[in-house]
């Protein structure tokens, strides 16, 4: 099967828009017409993705600091039963 250019062209901005009118992306029918337009219109290739910096690699790598159980953290203790809130 060969399409001229006009044509395939036609045939892509009609799937398209179906594709994109449709309220069900994940249907088997736009699924359909999604491997279609990918035959006839392939995606663009992705770039790879970049491996991290060393400085990314290190950081992920030092373990990170916890709290210091000696560390006295001073408490707050609950209003006494006689005093009451001042009313503004």
């Amino acid at each position: 099967m060969t399409y001229l250019t006009e044509e395939s062209r036609a045939l892509a901005d009609l799937l398209r828009r179906t594709i994109d009118a449709d309220h069900f992306p994940l249907s088997p029918r736009v699924r359909t017409l999604q491997a279609i337009l990918d035959k006839i219109e392939p995606p663009p290739v992705r770039e790879p993705v970049p491996l991290p910096t060393e400085a990314l690699i290190s950081h992920r790598l030092m373990p990170r600091s916890r709290p210091n159980p000696q560390r006295i953290y001073p408490r707050t203790s609950p209003p006494s039963i006689g005093m009451t809130a001042p009313v503004t």
